[in-house]
């Protein structure tokens, strides 16, 4: 069926019993396991409708230096697809070949509908049946069909980032970054940089910038928990030695689970002998100029907020090498060619990136309309953390299931499968 609309536009109708919206790591893990509990062949019982050219998320669609996980791949891995490599830490370009890879091992890459936006889904109760208008490859009037709707859509907008409300930041006369939008020709090689920002990002640009800039400094308002991780576990290379693939996958993952849980319950039940453990950590990994107070010292209690980690400690390392450094201040003005601090300190950057955060959004910008009643998905409570108050049929794929700072892309899957399924 391939009609042309009164405005001249195309138009295609097609119909599933399920649609996931995103083929990044969730919906690939979700359209995994519908698969394998599909009372139907699975090619015809669902597919995955994605706005980018590839799969991967926000794998492939940042590109700033040094993007990497902030979590381990044997938890962060897939339960059903173990990852396999010797490093704990995988930077974004082996997290979008590793996707890739576990799509095509499950025959999951074949359902994957490419620069596919949604722009609207509209679920009718007299159909039983979500109604979805769809801009293909530029062109809008297409339209799908579904009785489930999945959303896979990430918790981040992709189109704006966090507002950053710096005084003066528009006056600068040098560049300004955004982490999101980091241009691919930007040359910073013996630039002076100034990283704003305390969190992973931050974390991760520091020593990657170091390596080619003149001096990159972090310029943070409050700082956080900074702890070196090995890049590569050892014992994990013992076990695929030893065990079968999948067994080791699973034996690797539970290991690295039970220790991440058992070190945030110490931190829970004892955080002053937590926070003495790290803080002498960093005075043992630390230049002698640099302090730990108060650039090492958080107002929180450790695990409150995710441990940012440094993959055998490089973040230190670039610190003990000269070329970075780290200030802990309030910003009171940018100007034309500096930037100056509460305290009276001044920094005179050629580049300013700003690593402040990212813009929350649920749903990818789709607007959802219940029997032509428009609906915002943020304002009700999720059930069990996918199913959504008032809207039928339409579940968040469990992309937001982070466990204490662990994320766990098989939690809920199976239920939510199950419930598909019935």
């Amino acid at each position: 069926m391939n009609p042309t609309s009164a405005e001249g536009k195309s138009s295609f109708s097609a119909s599933f019993n399920v649609l996931i919206i995103g083929a990044g790591i969730s919906g690939i893990n979700l359209a995994y396991h519908i698969q394998t509990k599909a009372p139907e062949p699975a090619p015809s019982s669902y597919a995955i409708l994605e706005s980018r050219s590839n799969l991967g998320g926000i794998w492939d669609f940042f590109k700033y230096p040094g993007l990497r996980s902030d979590s381990d791949m044997f938890t962060f891995g897939l339960p059903w697809y173990p990852w396999r490599k010797n490093k704990t830490i995988a930077s974004g370009a082996e997290i979008r070949s590793y996707l890739q890879d576990a799509a095509t091992h499950a025959g999951v890459h074949k359902n994957i509908r490419y620069k596919h936006r949604v722009l609207s889904a509209r679920w009718s109760s007299k159909k039983m049946r979500w109604t979805l208008a769809v801009e293909v490859n530029g062109v809008s009037g297409h339209v799908y069909e579904a009785r489930f709707l999945i959303l896979g859509t990430g918790y981040y907008d992709y189109d704006e980032p966090l507002a950053t409300l710096i005084p003066g930041l528009d006056s600068f006369m040098g560049t300004i970054v955004h982490p999101q939008f980091w241009p691919e020709d930007l040359d910073y090689v013996d630039k002076d940089v100034v990283t704003i920002g305390s969190g992973a990002t931050a974390v991760t640009l520091l020593p990657n910038l170091t390596e080619k800039a003149k001096h990159t400094t972090m310029l943070q308002r409050s700082p956080t928990y900074i702890s070196p991780l090995p890049l590569v576990d050892k014992l994990a290379q013992v076990e695929r030695a030893i065990l079968p693939a999948r067994l080791a996958g699973r034996v690797t993952r539970l290991r690295r689970a039970i220790r991440f849980f058992g070190f945030y319950w110490f931190c829970k039940f004892f955080p002053n002998t937590a926070k003495r453990l790290l803080r002498d950590l960093c005075i043992k990994l630390l230049p002698p100029n640099i302090p730990v107070d108060p650039h090492f010292t958080p107002r929180y209690e450790p695990m409150d907020q995710r441990l940012c980690a440094s993959p055998d400690g490089d973040f230190f390392a670039s610190l003990r090498s000269g070329k970075a450094s780290i200030m802990t201040d309030t910003i009171k003005k940018v100007t034309e060619d500096e930037i100056v601090l509460a305290s009276g300190a001044k920094l005179r950057p050629d580049i300013i990136v700003t690593a402040t955060g990212l813009k929350l959004r649920i749903g990818g910008g789709i607007e959802f309309f219940v029997d032509d009643d428009p609906i915002n998905i943020v304002d009700g409570f999720a059930w069990k953390g996918f199913m959504l108050q008032d809207v039928p049929n339409l579940a968040l794929c469990p992309v937001i299931t982070m466990l204490h700072g662990l994320w766990v892309p098989k939690s809920q899957a199976w239920q939510l499968c199950d419930y598909c399924a019935r």
